[in-house]
């Protein structure tokens, strides 16, 4: 039987102060390296305005040799709607002219503090608009969170049944998103926008099914919170490993 080699990355949001949350990310990046895995922290745009997140963040690239990038969350604030003269929170929602003004201004954040360009963006949903924007005003991005296999067309049912969930429900693994459409695999190279796309949360298509539960889903403290593990092992999170494969 052929083996299929994995690529793991531990990924972390860093946005707003919380000892106890700051604590855990110092013990996990250091266990990461431990372990010989990398890491990447993006940076949130309220991140920015905390001091003791930009240290971690240079500590952690520093002492660990995590890479730093961009999240595009945590829009929310009196300086963020000072700024930007909007209440719209989901980046993905707000018009072009002002999302394009979000962007330049968190990319120019990002190089006044740390002194490069980010190579990785996050995200909760990116639209192919956004992805050919981001590639194009900043090419040194190579790779995206732009989606989420957790809801959306493919898994109706059991889900909240937002409107916005539509836009939803994208590939299980990487993948080369096509220009045209942000859950689509590029037809060939020509029609690819150049990055790579990952989700940022699988759901257990199953459990999914019986019921909406989180615990059943690709989050490590989800697994934790459903009790799936038997001591030192996980045979649970073995198989939705596998599932990924598969997919």
């Amino acid at each position: 039987m052929s083996r299929i080699p994995m690529h793991l990355n531990l990924i972390h949001r860093l946005d707003l102060p919380d000892a106890r949350r700051n604590d855990a990310i110092r013990f996990q990046l250091a266990e990461a390296e431990r372990c010989g895995l990398r890491a990447t922290i993006l940076v949130t745009y309220n991140g920015f305005k905390n001091h003791e997140i930009i240290e971690i963040a240079k500590r952690m690239q520093a002492e660990h040799g995590a890479e730093l990038g961009l999240h595009l969350f945590e829009l929310h604030g009196s300086e963020y709607r000072t700024e930007f003269g909007t209440k719209e929170k989901a980046i993905y929602l707000l018009p072009r002219d002002k999302r394009k003004a979000v962007i330049d201004a968190l990319f120019a954040r990002f190089l006044d503090t740390f002194g490069f360009m980010p190579a990785s963006v996050g995200s909760y949903i990116l639209d192919a608009w956004t992805m050919n924007y981001l590639k194009s005003a900043y090419p040194r991005v190579k790779a995206v969170i732009s989606n989420c296999f957790e809801e959306g067309v493919k898994m109706f049912q059991g889900n909240q049944k937002g409107w916005f969930l539509f836009s939803d429900g994208g590939p299980w693994g990487p993948f080369y998103p096509s220009r045209e459409s942000a859950l689509c695999p590029a037809r060939d190279a020509a029609d690819a926008n150049g990055l790579v796309a990952l989700p940022h949360l699988n759901r257990d298509m199953i459990m999914a099914l019986v019921s909406r539960d989180d615990f059943f889903s690709s989050h490590p403290v989800n697994l934790i919170r459903a009790r799936i593990n038997e001591g030192g092992t996980c045979a649970y999170g073995d198989r939705f490993v596998d599932q990924w494969i598969e997919q």
